[in-house]
């Protein structure tokens, strides 16, 4: 079996994790991947771990170079070396272009062979989501499923990317049950998604009826807010609001604002 082998991930909010975890990120912006993924690396460079950063929009590999030289001075000596690599999801996830769940898992296992075999301690990488089709949505959770299933076994520590503004109800329910846990940014601030995990028998505080959930929502909603807002101030968990908010939008309850999509307001049938 695996040693247990705690690595530093350069993040608070993760803290030192084992070889073979495997989260999940929901973003809105470049910015929070930068602000993430950036120190996430630059950890696992100057502890002498092998790095793939797999792009996509919104950033470009220009653009992630950029950002690793101002956060790690002697960023260019560490790409001359080949310690990290920065490849587009395109020459990773669609080789032939199409998504292969085998060929992508054969992928990471051969580049973490490689790196051991280079001295490296092990293999630490991230991969950006956001070229998904719909095509390919079941396909790919399938992937996050197998990779989850296998990545204990490994020297690797994997943060998949999502766009929240990509995602609805299901598929944020899909990726999460697919990860040991997610981050998630609400109101300025990171916080972590656990997986759901089953309940043992124990007596629960009666929840909140269903209208008194949808009239917190429209009090939170009233002046309109963005997403996250109206989720601290209903006192929602985030996935289940996430249904709730489709029902009310369905229902003219709640609409989102034309230049922004993360802001919800109240309707005039809300009112």
């Amino acid at each position: 079996m695996m040693s247990r082998e705690i690595r530093k991930t350069g993040l608070d909010i993760m803290g030192d994790v084992p070889w073979g975890t495997h989260y999940c990120l929901f973003y809105q912006t470049k910015e929070d991947l930068i602000n993430i993924l950036v120190p996430y690396f630059k950890t696992g460079l100057e502890n002498n771990e092998f790095c793939v950063w797999v792009t996509s929009i919104p950033l470009s590999e220009k653009e992630v170079e950029k950002a690793m030289r101002r956060a790690v001075p002697d960023f260019d000596q560490y790409l001359k070396r080949g310690q990290i690599e920065i490849v587009s999801y395109d020459g990773w996830y669609l080789k032939d272009g199409s998504f292969s769940l085998q060929r992508v898992l054969n992928a990471w296992i051969d580049k973490l062979n490689q790196a051991l075999v280079k001295g490296y301690d092990g293999l630490r990488v991230t991969g950006n989501t956001f070229w998904l089709k719909k095509r390919d949505w079941k396909s790919f959770v399938d992937y996050e499923a197998e990779v989850d299933s296998v990545i204990h076994k490994y020297r690797m520590i994997a943060i998949c990317t999502y766009s929240i503004d990509k995602c609805g109800a299901n598929e944020v329910l899909d990726v999460v049950s697919r990860h040991r846990s997610g981050l998630i940014l609400r109101e300025g601030k990171w916080e972590i998604i656990k997986k759901a995990r089953r309940k043992t028998t124990k007596k629960r505080r009666k929840p909140r009826d269903l209208m008194q959930i949808y009239a917190d929502i429209l009090r939170a909603a009233s002046s309109g807010a963005l997403k996250s807002r109206v989720v601290s101030k209903a006192n929602i968990n985030f996935l289940r609001f996430e249904r709730i908010l489709k029902v009310m939008a369905e229902n003219g309850l709640l609409t989102s604002e034309p230049y922004s999509p993360r802001v919800w307001s109240v309707t005039e049938k809300g009112r």
